[in-house]
């Protein structure tokens, strides 16, 4: 829950400071900052809103990995499109969020992973099919976390 709340702050002061500088070029100060900050607040609170709704879908999503021992999960791009990421002992699943037109569940099964590893805020996912790269939060702990599951833990780098 925190982790949301400082998204949503963080988004919604970003966006109401642009909002805020670029009508105050048009309309002056007090309109720029009177602007900002309500466009601000109704972002933050949109983005708020959205978070938590994703959270709460990958809840249920969370119930189609049980039986396979789930490992780790958590919010995640693969290409520029947003969903979420689940580690089981079985196999890497990405679902994208239902906006995002035209991407596609992505599953991986952990004989075909050949290596992980940690790249500043994405995670390197080496298969035999070529490289993933997802933008994911605590990209230094997901290499770890699939090492054990794959065939030979000495191919994944840290």
């Amino acid at each position: 829950m925190k982790s949301i709340v400082k998204s949503a702050f963080l988004a919604g002061a970003l966006f109401g400071l642009a909002m805020g500088a670029y009508n105050g070029m048009r309309s002056g100060m007090s309109a720029g900052i009177a602007s900002g900050i309500l466009m601000g607040v109704v972002f933050g609170l949109a983005i708020a809103g959205f978070l938590l709704f994703q959270h709460s879908k990958a809840g249920t999503w969370r119930k189609e990995f049980e039986a396979e021992e789930l490992v780790r999960d958590a919010p995640a791009n693969l290409g520029g499109a947003g969903g979420w990421l689940f580690l089981t002992k079985q196999r890497l699943v990405w679902i994208p969020h239902a906006l995002n037109v035209g991407a596609k569940r992505l599953e991986i099964p952990l004989g075909d992973i050949t290596g992980a590893k940690p790249n500043g805020r994405k995670l390197d996912v080496h298969t035999t099919s070529g490289l993933k790269t997802f933008l994911v939060k605590s990209s230094d702990e997901w290499a770890p976390a699939i090492a054990p599951a794959l065939p030979d833990a000495r191919v994944v780098e840290r």
